[in-house]
């Protein structure tokens, strides 16, 4: 149920950015970013916009494999942190040699009225932690169509993606999307709106390495807003496939992501259908 987290809250962003009165001198110029952690080899992270409080972005205790929603924040070059965040141990409490440790200094420039992504990927352990900028302003998929795209959150060598009925449809043909190289994004494909799924295998190979199911989504009514999924036109998905947690390091997850896996976020809502008030 993870990757429905990120299409409940992904509206706020639009509710965020919201101004009545489009003159006001105190709103900058904005864009949206959420955080997504790809960081496979230790603790949660909680990630910072250090260089001013107004207007940034702030994920606290942020999982591997998890997204925060898209916030507001300054377009601009922004300076940011990321720190390993073990959580409170019920004895001795937060330990702050551990967390005001800082695994990553970046600055990063984000352009108004854009939707971004930040991939953070790498190693704790052989210090190579970085930032990956997606951009996520997607087309239109149209008034029956679903986008999608997929996403090589650093698994190593390229992969295919199939998109495919269920996530046992056996795999054949040629792949939708072919050639996605590690931390790089594929392109963009529409296709009609119903459930589906998306099953990764090493390029050029039938091996599959991840799949998992399209979240359905729910349609909007007179006084419901669309749920953003698979059956919901308008919708735009991508499908993030993530190393496993390494072996013996402080990834909380080691033992649950034991193999790549896939999970999907939303990165363009359907059109409202709800009547304000």
């Amino acid at each position: 149920m993870k990757h429905l987290g990120s299409i409940l809250i992904l509206g706020l962003f639009v509710v965020g950015c919201r101004d009545d009165d489009p003159t006001n001198p105190s709103r900058p110029a904005l864009a949206g970013v959420r955080y997504i952690n790809a960081l496979p080899d230790t603790f949660d992270v909680d990630i910072r916009m250090v260089d001013q409080i107004d207007w940034s972005a702030t994920a606290n205790k942020l999982t591997f494999r998890a997204a925060t929603e898209y916030f507001p924040v300054e377009a601009k070059a922004r300076h940011i942190r990321v720190f390993p965040q073990p959580g409170v141990d019920p004895v001795n409490g937060v330990d702050p040699t551990v967390v005001s440790q800082v695994l990553l200094d970046a600055t990063i420039t984000f352009q108004a009225n854009k939707k971004y992504t930040l991939l953070l990927t790498g190693s704790a352990r052989a210090n190579t932690e970085e930032f990956v900028l997606i951009e996520d302003d997607v087309m239109d998929p149209g008034a029956e169509n679903v986008l999608t795209r997929v996403v090589n959150a650093g698994v190593a060598g390229a992969v295919d993606a199939y998109l495919v009925p269920t996530a046992t449809t056996a795999i054949s043909g040629s792949p939708t999307l072919g050639g996605v190289a590690p931390l790089t994004v594929s392109g963009e494909h529409s296709g009609p709106s119903g459930s589906y799924a998306v099953r990764f295998t090493e390029a050029g190979t039938t091996t599959v390495i991840g799949s998992a199911a399209a979240p359905d989504g729910a349609p909007g009514t007179s006084t419901t807003n669309p749920l953003a999924g698979a059956t919901v036109p308008g919708t735009a998905l991508s499908a993030y496939l993530f190393p496993r947690s390494v072996a013996g390091s402080k990834a909380p997850q080691g033992t649950a992501f034991q193999s790549p896996g896939v999970v999907f976020f939303v990165d363009r809502m359907p059109p409202l259908t709800a009547v304000s008030p």
